[in-house]
């Protein structure tokens, strides 16, 4: 983070305060799992309501993609900052080193 960004109010400003809560992501697909029972009952011309064991199950299907969805994505992010700040040292030195070979 300290490479990318020159201080922490800077990467506040740019990304927000914090990070989103892992729950509040698992919620919302949740909420979309419930939906999608919903409308397909509505699309079957079905009581929405008729079975609502069924909005539970899709909810938690759905909540469960979200959580693996979120800690996919923050590997990713872990892998993508870790290569970033080995392309970065290896910049510096390969910089340091012309350097040093000018002043010879």
């Amino acid at each position: 983070m300290l490479l990318t960004y020159p201080n922490k109010t800077t990467y506040e400003a740019i990304n927000g305060t914090e990070q989103k809560i892992p729950y509040v992501r698992m919620a919302t697909w949740g909420a979309v799992g419930v939906f999608t029972i919903a409308f397909a009952m509505g699309l079957q011309r079905r009581p929405i309501y008729d079975k609502p064991y069924q909005h539970v199950i899709g909810g938690l299907i759905y909540a469960g993609i979200g959580y693996k969805v979120h800690f996919w994505q923050m590997g990713n992010l872990n892998k993508l900052e870790k290569n970033r700040d080995r392309l970065v040292k290896r910049r510096m030195m390969r910089l340091l080193a012309e350097q040093e070979k000018e002043t010879m």
